[in-house]
């Protein structure tokens, strides 16, 4: 019986140091946790001291108050990749017709060729309309920056006059019909 008491004792002995070894291994990840957040808060509380004359001389020098790196970062967003279609705008003509998988990054592109433009626009669409859509508005809108096809006068675009026709002709037909009102050709949704 005293030794199945001491077996007991020894046993209970350690599940309480392995008890106390789990609380203090606890104790210590939140400590550090919690000694992180206190040493990232007094960062950014010394960041923001450092930071005061220069905030207050430009609030009296402007009237205005400048934000803090925190508010900026909680307002900001990603930067969107647009697949689609954009226009390059000058004096209330649209001067230029493009493509892009990623539409801010070739306009940006476009900021530093030697076209000459003072406002965008975009259509989003999939990638597999580009050529089609592109096409389209290159043919009905002319614009001046994109180049001649040297056919009778046309602008060059990634499918020709002729090809969109053959393209378009069937949804044409169905939908000139009076039977369909959306036509789906080639996956590409028209509205007649």
């Amino acid at each position: 019986m005293l030794a199945k008491r001491q077996a007991t004792r020894a046993a209970n002995k350690i599940e309480k140091k392995r008890l106390e070894d789990e609380h203090r291994r606890q104790m210590l990840i939140e400590h550090t946790a919690i000694g992180r957040e206190i040493s990232a808060r007094q960062a950014s509380l010394k960041i923001l001291e450092d930071q005061k004359p220069i905030r207050e001389v430009f609030a009296k020098l402007t009237g205005l108050t400048l934000h803090t790196e925190e508010e900026i970062v909680s307002v900001s967003v990603p930067v969107p990749d647009i697949c689609g279609i954009y226009f390059l705008v000058h004096n209330n003509r649209v001067v230029y017709v493009g493509q892009s998988v990623n539409v801010p990054a070739r306009i940006g592109h476009h900021k530093t060729s030697r076209k000459t433009f003072d406002r965008v626009a975009f259509v989003a669409c999939q990638q597999e309309h580009l050529n089609i859509l592109e096409s389209l508005y290159i043919h009905i809108l002319r614009p001046p920056l994109n180049g001649d096809s040297n056919k009778r006068g046309l602008k060059a675009a990634p499918l020709s006059m002729e090809d969109m026709l053959k393209y378009l002709s069937p949804a044409y037909v169905l939908a000139r019909s009076g039977t369909y009102k959306v036509v789906r050709h080639d996956g590409l949704v028209l509205r007649l």
